[in-house]
């Protein structure tokens, strides 16, 4: 479960907490250390459903091939970075079919982040284009 906000993380640990489920949790302000320390304790553990994770701390060299759902919370407005982070279970050894959901709600902000990264999307195939013409020298 990614989410750009570790206060939305951090209401979720707690819900789960009262409920006594178990979970991983990767952000940010972690060292490396505690990180790895989640990572293989959510690998190597089929007990443990759940894994939280800030989009930008967990979005880039992390391979969670033990999960098979992926679910992003609220919408980022760089529609590469959700990607980069649903990527994370689409690793080599994947053995498992993995979902994406994301959780879009109603309210004006959210629209405009809906639409800036509608646009985005359009755009980035164009960036990533090769040049048809050399620079000019």
């Amino acid at each position: 479960m990614f989410s750009q906000f570790t206060s939305l993380l951090g209401l979720l640990r707690t819900e789960l907490e009262a409920q006594g489920l178990a979970y991983c949790y990767l952000d940010g302000s972690m060292s490396a250390r505690a990180r790895q320390v989640e990572i293989d304790r959510f690998q190597r553990s089929a007990d443990i459903p759940l894994f939280l994770l800030s989009l930008k701390a967990g979005g880039t060299g992390l391979n969670l091939t033990g999960a098979d759902t992926v679910v992003h919370f609220d919408p980022w407005w760089n529609p590469a970075v959700e990607a980069q982070a649903t990527d994370r279970a689409h690793r080599i050894g994947q053995t498992r079919t993995v979902t994406s959901y994301k959780l879009v709600c109603g309210g004006r902000w959210r629209r405009r982040c809906w639409r800036c990264r509608t646009r985005n999307a359009r755009c980035s195939p164009a960036c990533s284009k090769p040049a048809t013409t050399p620079p000019p020298s």
